[in-house]
C-alpha cells in the first residue's frame, strides 16, 4: 500500500510541476520583452535630449547670424551706403564732377579689370612641319 501511495503522490508532482514551470518561462520571456523595450525607450530618450541639445545651440547660431545679417540689410539699404557705393564702384559722377578712366600702357592690364587675351601659343619650326605633315 505504501508503494501506491508513494505512485500516487508522484503521479500528483509530475502533474503539477510543469503547469507552474510553463508559468515561470512565460514570465521570464515577458519580463524579458518587457525590459529590453524599456532599455530601448530609455536610449531613444537620451538620443532625444543630446538632440534637443544640438539643435538649441544651432538654433542660437542661426539667430545671431539672422541678426548679423539683417544688420546687413539695414546697412545695405540706407541711401548713404548706397550713393557712396555707386560713387565708388559703379562710377557714379555727381553733378560737377568729371569721370577720368587712367588707360595704361598695352602691356599692362587694363584698369577694368579684364585680363589682357592670352597669347597664341609658339610652336617650334619642328613641330609646325610635323603637324602638317602628319596632322598632329
Amino acid at each position: 500500500m505504501k508503494d501506491e501511495v508513494k505512485r500516487a503522490m508522484s503521479k500528483d508532482k509530475e502533474k503539477k510541476t510543469p503547469f507552474p514551470r510553463l508559468w515561470l518561462f512565460v514570465l521570464f520571456v515577458l519580463g524579458a520583452l518587457v525590459l529590453g523595450d524599456l532599455n530601448q525607450r530609455m536610449a531613444d530618450a537620451r538620443r532625444l535630449e543630446q538632440d534637443a541639445i544640438l539643435l538649441e545651440a544651432e538654433l542660437a547660431e542661426l539667430m545671431e547670424e539672422n541678426a548679423r545679417l539683417e544688420a546687413e540689410i539695414a546697412v545695405g539699404n540706407s541711401e548713404e551706403y548706397v550713393e557712396r557705393w555707386a560713387h565708388q564702384e559703379a562710377r557714379m559722377v555727381r553733378e560737377g564732377e568729371v569721370l577720368v578712366i587712367l588707360i595704361g600702357p598695352e602691356g599692362e592690364e587694363r584698369a577694368s579689370g579684364m585680363p589682357a587675351e592670352p597669347d597664341a601659343p609658339v610652336m617650334s619650326n619642328l613641330d609646325v612641319w610635323l603637324s602638317l605633315l602628319f596632322g598632329r
